[in-house]
Formats: C-alpha cells, sequence, structure tokens
C-alpha cells in the first residue's frame, strides 16, 4: 500500500492568500495600536512607562485655561493624542499619524527640545508588542482553517 499526500494545493491556495492575511494583520494592529496610543496618552504613559512629570507651573497653567486633565503629561486639549488615527491602508502597509496642527508638537516631545524633557509617546510599548503578536497569530490560524 502506498499513500501519497499532496500538499501543493494547499501550499498555493496559501501563496495566493498571503497578501491578503498579511493586509488583514496589519489592519487589525494599525486599530489595535490606535486605541493604545489613545488610552497610553489619556494616562500620561509613554513607549516605556510613565511620562516624565510636569513642572508645578505648568499644571498651574493648564488649570487657569481649563483643560481637563492639567496634570496629565502630553494631554491639554486630547487632540494629539485622542485625535491618531490611521491614515493609509495600502498594500502591505498601514500608516498611523497624529493631526497635522499637532505633528511639530509630537516631535518635540519624542525628542525633547530646549527646556522640553523627553517624553516619548507615539511608538509601541513592550506590552502593546505581546498584544501585536497574539492578533498575528489569532489571524494567521484563522486564515490557515479556510484552506
Amino acid at each position: 500500500i502506498s499513500i501519497t499526500i499532496n500538499r501543493t494545493k494547499k501550499l498555493r491556495r496559501l501563496k495566493k492568500k498571503l497578501p491578503k492575511i498579511t493586509q488583514m494583520i496589519l489592519n487589525d494592529v494599525a486599530d489595535a495600536t490606535v486605541i493604545d496610543l489613545r488610552k497610553r496618552g489619556a494616562q500620561g504613559e509613554g513607549v516605556s512607562g510613565k511620562l516624565a512629570p510636569l513642572k508645578s507651573a505648568t499644571i498651574s497653567q493648564k488649570r487657569k485655561h481649563g483643560l481637563s486633565k492639567p496634570s496629565t503629561p502630553l494631554y491639554g486639549t486630547g487632540k494629539m493624542t485622542q485625535g491618531t488615527f490611521v491614515k493609509a491602508r495600502r498594500k502591505n502597509k498601514v500608516t498611523i499619524a497624529v493631526p497635522s496642527d499637532r505633528e511639530d508638537i509630537l516631535s518635540y516631545h519624542q525628542e525633547g527640545a530646549g527646556h522640553l524633557p523627553k517624553r516619548e509617546w507615539f511608538g509601541i510599548s513592550k506590552k502593546h508588542k505581546k498584544v501585536i503578536e497574539k492578533i498575528a497569530r489569532i489571524q494567521f490560524k484563522k486564515m490557515l482553517k479556510t484552506l
């Protein structure tokens, strides 16, 4: 008795579906990353944990202007952190951005400038990397079942 297992059909199907699988994973990761960035921004957390605290004068100034979270770093009006969005979904590429009127402010905080301490907020934290891996694993397994 001879048994032959022909896997070429499944491999061809996988090869054909791989770009779609990749794009679905990228889209899900982008959506989850936007949610993570917004959540961390509202809590005053950066890529590697809590952000450098604000000076008391800055907190007083933010209170004076009636801002909702005066002691939370990088959160004044919420335009930058809560305005984060998926800008483009193209073949094998997804772009996440902040509103264009906040790009300069973001870069000052990311890199630190003059008297501003570095407050790296826009990026992927170690905790979120694990979420991304889980999303990719779940989506890939789901797609393999359809072969």
